[in-house]
């Protein structure tokens, strides 16, 4: 029996949870910034890209402890990704999918001086709305346009170089297990230029070749903001964002819908090709291994 067109839309949705929200949700910035030459001045009555001024009563903060707390959870997180890069030999520039550096999503806001690597459904859609008001769109226009974030941010964000888009031929209406299948059979056969969705974090932002200041999790969601905002001299101007917050099941019961129906083989096969995301960012698959311990090779 063939599913509907939304059964197809939840189950890619719901995919994603491996690759991003339950397995790897980070996003990564790299700032590029100057104390002196880049403070931010004289928002409050002048701003030259037409971003409204939040009301003071708007303006979310961090104590002075907090952002020395929070600095050193960075420090920790670059310091694992660049011991991580180095162990598996990521850390060399090369020709290859995985040593070369890859900047086609970046977004890359020169006003401001962020670049951000937009992992997609890691905060994306929440992030996208600060990019796009950074971008000169009012916060009234995006709460009420119809028309894509990504779209409306590529019309001010040119992509910083040019690749070939290959036609991803997918099935329409796979269950999930026929989805991953397919999946493993795409990478087997070297089409890593797959939809951006499912592409590996460590080959769609190349961490260990470009440098990033900031790396953000859901597990610290809230905070990471607050400081990415702090650092960048923005705390007037944007504000943390949750948007497209889950409904429903939660991500655990998700999981065990659809990961149980996988065999050993096809998680080892997922497993491997997103091995490097594990462990630059410090995530376990053991989770997920029990979850499909029944179900043998």
């Amino acid at each position: 029996m063939r599913l509907t067109t939304s059964h197809w839309r939840a189950v890619r949705r719901y995919f994603l949870v491996f690759t991003a929200i339950a397995l790897l949700p980070l996003a990564l910035v790299y700032l590029v910034r100057n104390e002196q030459i880049y403070r931010i001045k004289g928002y409050e009555y002048v701003n030259e890209s037409h971003v409204p001024v939040l009301p003071e009563e708007s303006v979310h903060t961090l104590s002075p402890n907090d952002v020395e707390r929070i600095e050193k959870r960075m420090e920790r997180r670059r310091k694992l990704l660049q011991e991580k890069c180095a162990e598996f030999g990521l850390d060399v520039v090369g020709n290859d999918t995985w040593h070369k550096p890859n900047a086609w999503e970046f977004l890359v806001n020169k006003k401001y001086h962020i670049i951000w690597c937009n992992v997609f459904k890691a905060a994306s859609s929440s992030w996208m709305f600060n990019f796009n008001v950074l971008a000169g769109y009012s916060p009234d226009f995006l709460q009420r346009t119809k028309e894509v974030f990504l779209n409306l941010a590529r019309e001010r964000y040119p992509r910083v170089s040019i690749e070939k888009s290959l036609d991803m031929n997918s099935p329409k209406y796979p269950t999930f297990p026929e989805f991953v299948r397919w999946l493993l059979d795409q990478i087997k056969h070297g089409n890593v230029q797959m939809d951006m969705h499912f592409v590996s974090s460590t080959m769609f932002c190349t961490p260990c070749v470009i440098n990033f200041d900031v790396i953000m999790k859901f597990d610290t969601l809230d905070e990471d903001q607050l400081y990415l905002i702090h650092k960048t001299g923005l705390t007037r101007v944007i504000a943390p964002e949750w948007r497209n917050a889950g409904k429903g099941k939660n991500t655990q019961e998700l999981l065990q819908s659809f990961y149980s129906k996988l065999t050993h083989k096809e998680m080892h096969g997922l497993y491997q090709y997103y091995k490097y995301d594990f462990e630059l960012f410090n995530y376990s698959a053991s989770s997920y291994f029990n979850l499909v311990q029944e179900n043998g090779t």
